[in-house]
């Protein structure tokens, strides 16, 4: 969606503007799997399912991860964060109004800047599919992960 506006990027591309989102996720454009890609440094590989493990043992030995699902998840994302930074006590967080603000207009307001694309359950479905790996992962963050980091130390 982004690069379908982002005219400025040297990477942009004329031929992703005109496509639909279900186009889009059909298309060799869609670099599937693109976060165990990444963490693996695999970019044209075939994933397979020890790559997920390991690109989950990564994570769980060398990320403090955070989720932008919801505003709960969301907002004890960015508490893991500031403490973990140590910027909780150093700009005093609880009592500080201005961050507060900040924090409620961030949770309330969402992370999009303009319009989202329309959303198409074929096209979520073709996404998911392809991305079979990166869906592996983000369950297991979402579900294993971060709450296990919760009980480290220095979140308690």
């Amino acid at each position: 969606f982004y690069k379908q506006r982002a005219t400025w990027e040297p990477t942009f591309d004329a031929d992703l503007a005109k496509m639909s989102l279900k186009e889009y996720a059909q298309s060799d454009k869609h670099v599937t799997n693109f976060v165990t890609r990444t963490l693996l440094g695999h970019e044209t590989e075939e994933l397979t399912p020890e790559d997920v493990d390991l690109a989950k043992d990564i994570l769980r030995r060398k990320f403090i991860v955070g989720i932008m699902e919801n505003g709960v998840i969301y907002e004890k994302s960015i508490v893991r964060f500031e403490q973990f930074f140590g910027w909780w006590d150093d700009y005093s967080v609880l009592t500080n109004t201005t961050i507060n603000y900040c924090h409620y207009k961030k949770i309330n307001d969402g992370n999009h800047i303009g319009s989202t694309p329309t959303k198409d359950a074929d096209a979520a479905a073709i996404i998911a599919a392809r991305n079979w790996a990166d869906m592996e992962l983000f369950m297991y963050v979402k579900h294993q992960l971060f709450p296990a980091q919760a009980l480290l130390p220095a979140f308690q």
